[in-house]
């Protein structure tokens, strides 16, 4: 993605938001404390990624098979990315499939193991899966 693209992707996700993550400089791109406080709540969220891997996976001492994941956008690259490779290393025989969407759609349907959102329509798509497990800023 281009830098410009990552800019606006970022702008749309702090208009979502309704707070500023970033404060943008000509020189610098320093975390807000707003941003520091966010990203501290969505880290547990991709730990879950890999403890749900790993207890799918039963008492095996491999992880293998296939796993659809369906990810907001902006988390993916955001949180996702400095930590997918060595994931990967550590699961060579796991096919992970990640779509990035900006709505969840219907999980069953597109044949999604897992979907990791934040913000305020966490809650009302863990409400419409039984078994969804859902961290709010309530519970955090």
């Amino acid at each position: 993605m281009s830098q410009p693209g990552v800019s606006r992707a970022i702008a749309r996700r702090e208009e979502q938001l309704g707070l500023r993550l970033f404060d943008r400089t000509t020189r610098s791109i320093p975390m807000t404390d707003e941003g520091r406080s966010f990203y501290e709540q969505v880290i547990p969220l991709i730990a879950t990624l890999d403890a749900i891997t790993a207890s799918a996976s039963g008492s095996a001492k491999t992880i293998n098979g296939r796993l659809r994941v369906n990810i907001d956008p902006f988390l993916s690259r955001l949180m996702l990315g400095s930590r997918l490779g060595a994931f990967l290393q550590r699961h060579p025989d796991l096919q992970l499939e990640l779509i990035t969407r900006d709505e969840l759609g219907d999980m069953i349907t597109d044949g999604f193991d897992v979907a990791i959102r934040f913000g305020g329509h966490a809650r009302r798509y863990a409400s419409s899966y039984p078994s969804a497990a859902c961290i709010t800023e309530d519970l955090a």
